[in-house]
This record gives structure tokens, sequence and C-alpha cells, in this order.
């Protein structure tokens, strides 16, 4: 008896369709927001602190502590995504996220003001980054598992749309800044938009929670 190779034919979702996939487009949205939130200020406080007299240096010092906030939770982000879940770490993240635009907005010059605001703010925001973004990436690869072969065409719809506004945005901080006059009232400016965005995250991120309420409500139903 001759074995006989069965062919299988893989069927993949047109990539114009995922726009109508509430799941993807909400985790590509969730991934956006924690970059927009974090990169914004972080793209323009450098500047920021070389016109109100701080030291190359210091701006070098915040950004490395910056860094070190943005990679650091690598260590527990994953465990605690996977005892708290998805959702609730993300509501950490963005807390943190509120707690650096803060501490951006309490930022003074030199003369009259202290680098621990900028230092804080920075830190906050590189954590808050880490937290949302690493819940936004576990919940869009939930959107393929039962599809695997999908798996490089979702990745690739979210690059595109993460990419695409939050490089898009960091283009217009520039703007933003400078419509503020360039000096400590440009560096609040650029924090209040970023407030604005941070406010539409925690949206989403209820709307989400509500959605998943639903579907699990649904699923209990049919299955009893």
């Amino acid at each position: 008896v001759k074995d006989r190779e069965e062919k299988i034919e893989i069927v993949y979702t047109p990539f114009r369709s995922m726009f109508a996939r509430t799941d993807i487009l909400t985790s590509a949205a969730l991934a956006s927001f924690a970059w927009i939130i974090m990169s914004m200020p972080m793209s323009i406080f450098r500047v920021a602190m070389a016109a109100l007299g701080y030291s190359t240096r210091l701006s070098l010092t915040t950004l490395e502590l910056h860094f070190l906030g943005m990679y650091s939770p690598g260590f527990f982000a994953g465990s605690m995504i996977k005892k708290f879940g998805t959702e609730i770490i993300s509501f950490w993240g963005s807390v943190l996220f509120a707690f650096g635009l803060l501490a951006n907005l309490l930022s003074r010059g030199e003369e009259n003001g202290t680098p621990a605001s900028w230092i804080m703010g920075l830190i906050f925001l590189g954590v808050g980054w880490h937290l949302t973004f690493a819940s936004a990436t576990v919940m869009l690869a939930k959107t393929y598992e039962g599809t695997p072969h999908e798996a490089r065409r979702v990745q690739s719809f979210n690059d595109i749309i993460m990419f695409g506004t939050s490089g898009s945005l960091n283009v217009a901080t520039g703007y933003i800044y400078s419509a503020g006059r360039s000096d400590i009232n440009g560096w609040r400016l650029v924090n209040f938009v970023v407030a604005g965005l941070l406010i539409a995250n925690v949206k989403l991120l209820f709307f989400e929670k509500q959605r998943n309420k639903r579907i699990n409500s649904v699923n209990e139903f049919t299955t009893t």
C-alpha cells in the first residue's frame, strides 16, 4: 500500500480584512500607544534639558537610566503577565506612565529646579512602556493562537500600524515643542499632548476588558 500524501491548503486572511478584526486592532492600538507615550517625551527631553541649562552629561545619564527602566523589567514582566493577566499589567503600566508625565510636568530649569524630576519621569515612562508593550504583544499573540500560519501577517500588520503612528508622532513632537516656544512651556505642551493620548489608551484598555467579559459570558452560556 502506497502512502498517500495529503496536501493541506492553507488559507490566509486577506491583509485588508485585519482592519475588521477588533482583537487585532485593539492589540495594535495598545502597542502603538505604548510606543507613542514613551517615545514622544524621550525624543525631545535632551533638547529641552539643554535649553534649560542642564549639561550634556546629565541629560545622557537621564537617557541611560531611561533605557534601564525600559529593559530591566524584562526579568519579571513575563511572570507577572502570566500570573495577573495582560489587562492588569497594562493598567499598572499606564499608572506608571501617569506618574512619569506628572514628574515631567513638574520639571524645572537648572536655576530653580532639580534634575530628579527629569530622571524619575523618564524612568517611569521606561518601565511603563515595558509593561504596556509586553502586555500588548501577548494580546496580539493570542489573536492567532488557532491559526499559527497567520503569525507573520498579523505581526506585520501590527508593526505597520505601531511604527507608522509612533514614527509620525515622533516627527510631530519637534513641532509641538516649537509651538510652546522651545522652553519649559514647549516641554510641558509635549507632555500635555501625551497625557491626552494616555487617557485614550486607558479608555481603550477599559473597552478591551469589557469586550473580553462579553466573550467569556457568551462562552460560559454556550457550554452550559
